[in-house]
């Protein structure tokens, strides 16, 4: 029995993707005339309401089809999920979600998802920008003294030395050794960043804390000593911005440090803190169950009390006027990624982007979500991040696992299959603002991923004898820069992590977050990421165009186009382990070659494992 529908393919679905709430979707299916198809409508529901069905209207034939026309109009704001049903000479038949979003009559498949969002005004400040991923111990040291550091602080001269990973005489990794980046030694690479594209810094966590990594928040308000004062902070941004780059922060807002202004266990500050009287200001911020010393900590760490989002005072200190947040977009913030954005409230979410915008309206705020974040539950709860009411966007996960299995593994299919699904589940303002990223400070980094051997549950003493060999390093090298054309040829904003522009390699924390050396540039990564950010500077209006083509049709190669208008650029990857011919595009009219990743290949032949990007000014037969 044969259909025809395709919820990618705007002949069939109209518009394409997410929609707007209120705005009419035009759906067109095509049934096997044979089978007598009658009674065909649409059954949808939206999430956690009753299914409702909508009949198709007769379009006429279509050769040995019968064409059928069905509108729906999403008047609320959510997810919803649909089908088609008909009636048939063998009986009520149900037209389901298939690879691809091919039509598939088959009632165990999944039902197709459509997200609804608020209407609002888009940022678009950020679109077509490069990002450029800091953690601040790491990066740059300005040698200038540290003042106003804590004694229980190890500041590390060797900056070659790898980060403490072994546990102390209690089995505790106190996290406090340094290596004393800060805001000066930022400003100071500014204009090298400038040279290899970025357009946006995002830095990890940079308030007051105890630890290298600073998610153990100890004051909001204050920076951390190590990294300089507000004043450092300030003319950061300032200079930032005068070169056209802007600067978002790390948010913590889950939880706490127990060494904080707020929660004071060990009576390091001055202030009456949660743990040592319930008549502190600060009790209501924190969920206990036997106070003390019995209380809720994010995923049991008990350093880190989680903090009830929700109380009003809490969210009045963030959020409020003259709050955390406005506090440091008046120093210079551009925005906020708030860390696990899965486990923030609903409430607490909205009231924070509606903060961020009211005062500094192209501002952004990103979340940190691992798994499409379009349909994503936790705790129980279908989550709203992309609904238009509380985030810009979110880091793209999801594109950074199907890269690498592509490339370590050949998974063509499970590529198109997973950037395709984004692209039709996220708003388009938030497929815009996309954070895609192939290493951060919570993942080994990229050259370890692609090209190292897997740990397969050994620890972090085999992680810190592995050295990468010769072979491995020349491979991991033509493999992280094709996976970094891929990256930046996707729609949203390539995001590289501190290093990796250098061949920085590393398998998981704290191996992933070693002191940044420009002495390195391993086989010519840094000058080749250079291209790869002029190429998105001079095509910056077609790359803000989210339309992309992806063909995995020909043995071993991944074609992606992307298009603006008259405007094509052709990105062709060989994940095979033998050299390819391509003289089908090569010579192709008004072909140019803009970028190689191996530039010992032949003219009309790609190598195994590399990348090759192509302008067209005109473009035949690729989308076949």
């Amino acid at each position: 029995m044969l259909c025809k529908f395709n919820s990618r393919k705007t002949e069939y679905k109209l518009p394409f993707g997410a929609v707007a709430s209120k705005e009419t979707v035009r759906l067109y299916l095509e049934i096997e005339s044979a089978v007598y198809p009658r009674d065909v409508a649409l059954v949808i529901r939206k999430d956690g309401e009753e299914e409702r069905r909508i009949p198709a209207e007769f379009k006429g034939m279509k050769g040995m089809l019968s064409a059928f026309e069905v509108s729906f109009e999403a008047k609320d704001s959510g997810l919803y999920f649909y089908y088609f049903t008909f009636n048939s000479n063998f009986g009520y038949q149900k037209i389901k979600k298939g690879v691809g979003g091919e039509g598939v009559i088959n009632d165990d498949f999944d039902d197709y998802q459509l997200t609804v969002y608020d209407a609002f005004s888009e940022t678009d400040f950020f679109e077509g920008e490069i990002f450029y991923q800091i953690f601040p111990d790491r990066f740059c040291a300005s040698g200038e003294e540290k003042k106003g550091v804590p004694d229980d602080r190890i500041l590390v001269s060797d900056k070659s030395k790898l980060p403490e990973f072994r546990p102390n005489e209690k089995g505790i990794v106190k996290n406090n050794d340094f290596y004393g980046g800060d805001f000066k030694g930022i400003a100071s690479k500014l204009e090298y960043l400038k040279e290899i594209g970025v357009g946006v810094i995002y830095l990890n966590p940079i308030f007051e804390a105890h630890s290298n990594h600073r998610y153990d928040t100890a004051d909001y308000r204050k920076p951390e000593p190590i990294l300089g004062s507000e004043e450092d902070f300030k003319a950061l941004a300032d200079k930032a911005h005068s070169l056209g780059m802007k600067i978002i922060l790390d948010g913590v807002f889950s939880h706490t440090g127990d060494d904080s202004v707020y929660f004071n266990k060990y009576n390091r500050y001055d202030s009456i803190g949660a743990y040592q009287s319930r008549g502190s200001k600060y009790f209501g911020w924190y969920n206990f169950k036997s106070w003390p010393d019995s209380y809720d900590s994010w995923w049991g760490i008990r350093i880190h009390p989680e903090v009830n989002e929700t109380n009003e005072d809490f969210m009045n200190f963030i959020c409020g006027k003259k709050g955390v947040l406005q506090h440091w977009m008046d120093l210079g913030a551009d925005g906020f990624r708030l860390d696990v954005a899965d486990e923030l409230p609903d409430l607490f979410l909205e009231r924070l982007y509606r903060s961020v915008k009211a005062y500094k309206s192209d501002a952004i705020v990103i979340g940190e979500v691992w798994e499409d974040a379009s349909n994503k539950i936790s705790y129980s709860h279908r989550r709203r991040f992309l609904l238009g009411k509380q985030l810009d966007s979110v880091m793209n996960y999801p594109f950074r696992n199907a890269i690498i299995s592509l490339l370590k593994y050949g998974d063509r299919e499970g590529f198109k299959e997973t950037v395709e699904t984004v692209l039709e589940n996220y708003p388009q303002y938030s497929i815009k603002n996309l954070m895609n990223f192939l290493s951060t400070h919570d993942t080994k980094r990229i050259l370890t991923a692609l090209a190292g051997e897997e740990e397969n549950g050994r620890g972090r003493d085999w992680m810190a004898q592995k050295v990468l060999s010769e072979d491995e390093r020349r491979l991991g090298a033509k493999m992280l820069k094709t996976a970094y054309t891929i990256l930046y040829m996707l729609p949203g904003n390539p995001q590289i992590y501190y290093g990796d522009e250098v061949g920085m390699d590393g398998y998981s924390d704290p191996f992933n977050r070693q002191y940044y050396t420009d002495e390195k540039d391993l086989f010519g990564i840094r000058e080749y990421m250079k291209s790869l950010g002029k190429l998105r500077q001079s095509e910056k209006e077609l790359f803000s165009d989210t339309k992309l083509i992806i063909s995995t049709v020909y043995d071993g190669l991944t074609i992606l186009l992307r298009r603006h208008n008259d405007r094509d650029i052709v990105l062709v990857v060989n994940t095979s382990n033998e050299e390819k011919n391509i003289e089908f595009l090569s010579q192709s009219t008004g072909c140019k070659k803009l970028l190689t990743t191996d530039k010992t290949a032949v003219n009309g032949m790609i190598k195994p494992m590399s990348a090759e990007v192509f302008n067209f000014s005109t473009i035949e037969n690729v989308e076949k």
